[in-house]
């Protein structure tokens, strides 16, 4: 049996995580190279007093030397700035009564599409704005905002095939994403 020291080290940048298991030689490598390219606050325990660490666990098992998880940092969402527009194109036909008709609930996906739809449909403009939305959002006093808007957009031009990205950085509804909003997102009997 090898009596070699076991080392796993887990280090929590704001839950970004960075998990390493092995050897103490190997284990300590990879923490000099993370220590190179991140700072860390003064206060962070140390590996041999002279590594950053949170939390280190000797281990008795015979696994591997592996680096099990490396994911980025979480982060905070890009601020959109809102952009404008008219949410009231009459008493009948406002964003809020739209919105309570196609019945999206809290889904952020159903809410995106229903915007887009009101802005391009009924407003007849030409396409749409992540900081529409976020003003929708802002307006209606929505809760449940993605945190990472324009990545809900990528998601559903992607996985939905809703929305289309055009070369100004604007948005449009592609026929698949209409077709969800007339046909397929009816009110609540």
């Amino acid at each position: 049996m090898n009596n070699e020291k076991r080392a796993r080290v887990k280090i929590s940048i704001n839950e970004g995580l960075i998990e390493l298991e092995g050897s103490e030689e190997f284990v300590e490598k990879y923490l000099i190279e993370f220590k190179n390219k991140l700072s860390f606050p003064s206060h962070m325990p140390t590996l041999n007093n002279h590594q950053p660490s949170a939390q280190v666990v000797q281990q008795k098992k015979d696994s591997a030397n592996k680096v099990s998880a490396v994911r980025p940092a979480k982060s905070k969402g890009k601020n959109i700035e809102p952009e404008e527009f008219e949410i009231n194109n009459n008493s009948d036909d406002s964003l809020a009564k739209f919105m309570e008709s196609k019945n999206p609930g809290e889904n952020a996906w159903n809410r995106i599409v229903v915007v887009g739809y009101y802005i391009t449909h009924k407003l007849q403009k030409a396409n749409f704005t992540e900081g529409n939305v976020e003003f929708a959002y802002k307006a209606l006093s929505l809760n449940k905002r993605p945190l990472h808007l324009r990545q809900a957009f990528i998601d559903m031009k992607n996985k939905k095939k809703w929305l289309e990205e055009l070369s100004d950085g604007g948005w449009t509804l592609s026929r698949l994403g209409e077709i969800y909003v007339e046909d397929q997102m009816l009110p609540k009997s």
